[in-house]
């Protein structure tokens, strides 16, 4: 998950959870 994290802060420039508004489950 953190590998995928990362891959998507450097795509959308802020962290899945950031994007959906949401707390990492």
């Amino acid at each position: 998950r953190k590998y995928f994290s990362l891959a998507f802060k450097k795509q959308f420039g802020k962290t899945p959870s950031e994007f959906l508004q949401k707390p990492i489950v």
